[in-house]
């Protein structure tokens, strides 16, 4: 009975190590399932970026600007995704199924944005943005997906700048006398200089400008200069690296100049004169002011008694 028993048993040990090695056979598996469904995810749904270098564009504000973007993926099923970077939602276009779907457009870019539809089946995905805002700079990208492939096929830098018209004056003249002229530039994004020429192009020397911010985030900036010079005509220019130089000019006539300068040249004499009138009267009434002031009260004296 005892070796029945144990040969009876002996199955039963086998089972167990049997069911144990299946369970960790299941477990490898299972684990080995994941990690190919991970991998064949990821090789569908990834990104293929193209050889892409970013580009920067420069535009005014309220003007209208073209993203350029081309592909060479021309199928009916293609997807076309503009981005902007640093914003939520970041869609600023989505082309599917032959149409532009404004669900998941962020709301700044409603109605401001779309594509050259009859571009499109060419390879241009370029995308126009109308009524350009400061708020519209940055990072943009623009992506092409079919199926669940996609790829980057350009990235842009947008620079949004603000420009006006600079205008000169005439001011009331300074400590320094001459002719006083004021360079404002009003509204600009980014920061201007301003700086002052005569006729010839020679640089005028000026005061250092004074610099607002408004609520906008443009600078607004004014420069005076004061003319120790004799010339024509004076130009102020308004210069930012990014943007376009902007002129303002004013013509100063030979006469103009010749009777501000022979009034300015009379206006300092007389100053002179009365500050040297001044010390002298002063000096007099230090020297003999008390001796006036007894002769006065004696002929009053005198006169009293008369009268009396």
């Amino acid at each position: 009975m005892l070796q029945v028993h144990r040969a009876y048993r002996r199955p039963l040990v086998i089972s167990r190590t049997c069911w144990t090695d299946s369970r960790a056979f299941l477990r490898f598996s299972a684990a080995h399932v994941v990690v190919l469904s991970v991998v064949v995810f990821a090789l569908c749904c990834s990104t293929v970026s193209a050889d892409v270098t970013p580009k920067t564009i420069v535009a005014l504000e309220n003007e209208t600007v073209t993203l350029p973007c081309r592909t060479n993926r021309t199928s009916d099923l293609l997807t076309v995704e503009w981005s902007k970077a640093e914003m939520s939602p970041n869609i600023t276009l989505l082309y599917r199924h032959g149409r532009e779907t404004v669900e998941e457009k962020n709301s700044a870019f409603v109605n401001r944005t779309k594509l050259l539809l009859e571009e499109v089946k060419h390879g241009n995905i370029s995308q126009v943005i109308s009524k350009l805002r400061l708020s519209d700079g940055g990072r943009y990208l623009c992506r092409t997906m079919v199926g669940k492939q996609r790829q980057v096929e350009a990235a842009l830098d947008l620079i949004v700048g603000a420009a006006s018209e600079p205008k000169l004056t005439f001011v009331p003249s300074g400590a320094n006398g001459g002719l006083t002229l004021e360079c404002s530039a009003e509204r600009w994004f980014p920061k201007p200089e301003i700086t002052f020429h005569d006729e010839n192009g020679k640089e005028i020397e000026a005061e250092d400008p004074r610099i607002d911010l408004d609520s906008a985030g443009c600078f607004n900036v004014k420069r005076r200069a004061s003319l120790q010079i004799v010339t024509n005509g004076v130009t102020c220019r308004v210069h930012q690296p990014l943007l376009k130089r902007r002129h303002a000019h004013i013509y100063i006539p030979d006469d103009c100049m010749r009777s501000c300068t022979s009034s300015i040249v009379w206006s300092v004499m007389v100053t002179a004169a009365a500050l040297g009138l001044c010390a002298v009267a002063y000096f007099l009434w230090k020297k003999y002011g008390r001796s006036c002031k007894s002769v006065t009260f004696y002929y009053l004296y005198q006169s009293r008694r008369k009268l009396s």
